[in-house]
């Protein structure tokens, strides 16, 4: 079976929002992010109040202690909200400022993929390449994209919102399945061609 589709910058945009949300790294540094406004807002509004504990009236700095934590735990949900929107608009911003920077025609444009004797086989305007399935790493989506890994955060994209849409789904589907049963092919090995341009000489 083979499919055939257009790849695009959005489609490099939604791999990279997709690979940094769920990410474990990325994951780690969304917590780290969310962790370090709060604790530095909760230094800069507490600490004032603990010289005050030893001549303000109770009554007083209980009030304070209380709007301070309001105050914090509003601002603290705020940016916990808009940290991955903000991640992933910067990420969009340079990722097109950066790939404006060339042609790129080795990355988009239109993409020919099929699936032949236990190989992914894809076909560009300037590439041709089979690919081994034990190179695929993992295949993970949603409904508007399917990503192939071939590396951590690299991944052939194919658009699913294509007509006829049961086409990929169904390409997809075969893919994964010989994909998970990669190590139960044969996999010949490819045989060596000599290179001309190397001369053996007789000792």
């Amino acid at each position: 079976m083979k499919i055939r589709f257009e790849t695009t910058v959005e489609n490099s945009i939604a791999f990279l929002r997709f690979h940094h949300a769920n990410s474990p790294t990325s994951r780690r540094q969304r917590l780290l992010l969310a962790a370090v406004l709060p604790l530095g807002m909760a230094v800069v509004l507490f600490w004032p109040l603990v010289g005050e504990l030893a001549w303000e009236d109770p009554e007083i700095l209980i009030v304070k202690y209380l709007f301070s934590g309001i105050f914090l735990a509003g601002i603290s949900s705020a940016w916990i909200l808009a940290i991955r929107w903000i991640q992933n608009l910067a990420m969009e911003y340079n990722l097109r400022r950066l790939m404006a920077e060339g042609s790129n025609r080795t990355m988009l444009g239109w993409r020919e993929m099929e699936l032949r004797d236990g190989r992914l086989l894809m076909n560009t305007e300037l590439i041709q390449c089979s690919i081994d399935l034990r190179a695929i790493e993992r295949i993970v989506g949603n409904e508007q994209y399917v990503f192939v890994y071939i590396a951590s955060i690299q991944a052939y994209v194919i658009p699913m919102n294509l007509y006829p849409e049961e086409e990929y789904r169904q390409f997809v589907a075969e893919l994964r399945e010989a994909w998970e049963n990669r190590d139960q092919l044969r996999h010949e090995p490819t045989p060596r061609r000599p290179d001309e341009r190397i001369v053996e000489k007789p000792f």
